[in-house]
């Protein structure tokens, strides 16, 4: 006998806890169990239907996805008085919807996105350039060598809840899994962190980052990024 979902507010309270921190709304969540009710395998066994569930909420669009109580969420205050206001995020799902390394100028940036589409990428001090094989983030050209991104790199984020409000983000120290090219509608927890002047500032002990990606936004991005480059080229140029 094929097994049976689980009560749908255990599923809810299971996902919402860590280490998973998906506060999934009850129609989507519903939604994902009809599907998977009615494929040819049928629902999985309770441990690995939670695995299946998570990787389909990573992979969903925040605003559909998961919940927009306001414990989830940015504070309000954010887009009433978005660069003046100082206060505290406890507790909010984020989705990232734009990165930058602020350690490198935009000139760099379109250096490095260029050879990495061309398969090739800068290593050591002296910046030899060397063939990339095998490109870790699938070729698309917006990989970065990972030891620098963890020694050197410090990243701005724009971040995005489920009520669709959007704050940029600041790493004040350096957060495991966050490099340009990580997924665009990737999930990041953010159990505490301040708000100063309207600015999320990031420390590895308040922050998760979950994962995942959303395909069109992330696509979109990409295929966007040389564009973005070089029009903040030429803005700073003032070739505007």
């Amino acid at each position: 006998m094929p097994p049976t979902a689980p009560p749908l507010d255990h599923l809810i309270q299971a996902l919402s806890s860590p280490p998973h921190h998906l506060p999934v709304k009850p129609t989507y969540l519903s939604s994902l169990l009809n599907a998977l009710s009615s494929s040819p395998r049928g629902l999985p066994p309770p441990p690995a239907l939670i695995a299946t569930l998570k990787f389909r909420l990573l992979a969903a669009d925040i605003s559909v996805s998961l919940s927009s109580l306001p414990q989830h969420c940015l504070p309000p205050q954010l887009t009433t008085t978005p660069t003046g206001w100082c206060g505290e995020v406890r507790g909010a799902v984020l989705q990232v919807m734009d990165m930058v390394d602020i350690t490198m100028s935009n000139i760099e940036a379109l250096d490095a996105l260029d050879m990495a589409t061309r398969g090739e990428r800068a290593q050591g001090r002296r910046g030899e350039i060397i063939r990339v094989v095998n490109d870790e983030d699938g070729g698309d050209g917006l990989g970065e060598d990972r030891e620098r991104t963890k020694k050197n790199a410090c990243h701005k984020l724009l971040l995005e809840d489920a009520a669709g409000r959007r704050v940029w983000a600041l790493e004040v120290e350096r957060i495991e899994g966050v490099y340009v090219g990580m997924g665009i509608g990737g999930k990041v927890w953010v159990g505490k962190a301040e708000i100063a002047r309207g600015v999320m500032l990031l420390k590895r002990d308040g922050v998760k980052v979950l994962g995942g990606k959303v395909e069109a936004l992330d696509k979109s991005w990409k295929d966007g990024r040389r564009e973005v480059l070089m029009r903040r080229i030429e803005e700073h140029r003032g070739g505007r």
